[in-house]
């Protein structure tokens, strides 16, 4: 069984909850997290993306996702919290590319590490171990950030997200897994918290060897997007698409700490087994 690591950067409405669902399938050994980028730079992200009324709602979204973290069992919103039910070893580091983060790395001994962060990873933390990236799209198009903005903007019939192994670019790895969702309804949070709950079967899959031979969509054409900015924003709204809540109340969890969890080939069945095919069936 491959041994996960988790590298990530705090986040408390989708994150926390994915990793939990992932956790009922493949055990996680270790959550290192490092720190976010700095207020200022969230902020103006936020405001040119979501406008002041969306950066409202985020803020207070998070604000009830750390009540809700305290005080309601087998919800999470945050790693530490996760981390601690589990009994998985959990620590800061002061830097995704400081000596205390390499430590962690090698400390943890992982096989493969799943890396949620923001900034591009340098080659030398690359080498110290197999880093595998979640994202919110269907890959090779929509690489880079908020890539349900752009699908929504654009009027894609689908979204999707994609599980690849990392390189020295964005989100230009092998792709080992990806999974496509309608389009039609969706709203961007909405789409975030759905191909989230997604993803944890995919890393589950992918880490039991369950790996696409080609992307899901192999006519799809490479593409790259950054940071929405105002107009951005105001020509996503003239679309008809919609924000929608970011906040959403996940359903309780009942997860075993480590050493007690059910092997993933026991929940998934092994890649081409009859449980197999008919858990994919019915997803």
């Amino acid at each position: 069984m491959k041994r996960l690591v988790v590298l990530a950067e705090p986040e408390s409405l989708f994150l926390p909850n994915c990793l939990a669902r992932l956790a009922e399938l493949h055990p996680i050994a270790a959550v290192i997290e490092v720190p976010a980028p700095p207020i200022r730079v969230a902020l103006r992200r936020s405001w040119n993306a979501f406008g002041p009324g969306g950066t409202a709602a985020i803020a207070a979204a998070e604000a009830l996702a750390r009540v809700v973290d305290r005080v309601s069992p087998g919800r999470y919103y945050s790693l530490r919290k996760l981390a601690r039910d589990l009994g998985i070893p959990y620590e800061r580091v002061s830097g995704l590319h400081e000596a205390d983060c390499f430590e962690a790395i090698a400390r943890h001994r992982p096989d493969i590490v799943l890396a949620q962060v923001s900034r591009l990873i340098r080659p030398e933390l690359l080498a110290t171990a197999t880093f595998w990236n979640k994202h919110c799209a269907l890959l090779p198009s929509y690489a880079g950030v908020f890539p349900v903005f752009w699908a929504l903007l654009a009027r894609e019939r689908e979204l999707g997200v994609t599980i690849h192994e990392m390189d020295e670019e964005f989100d230009r790895g092998r792709i080992l897994q990806q999974a496509a969702v309608p389009a039609e309804g969706q709203t961007f949070f909405g789409a975030y918290h759905r191909l989230h709950d997604e993803a944890a079967t995919l890393i589950a899959r992918a880490l039991h060897g369950d790996v696409l031979q080609a992307p899901l969509r192999p006519e799809l054409e490479p593409s790259y997007r950054s940071f929405p900015t105002a107009s951005d924003r105001a020509e996503f709204k003239r679309a008809g698409a919609r924000f929608g809540s970011p906040f959403r109340l996940h359903r309780p969890l009942r997860l075993a700490r480590v050493g007690g969890l059910v092997p993933a080939t026991e929940r998934l069945g092994r890649p081409g087994s009859p449980q197999h095919l008919e858990r994919r069936a019915q997803e």
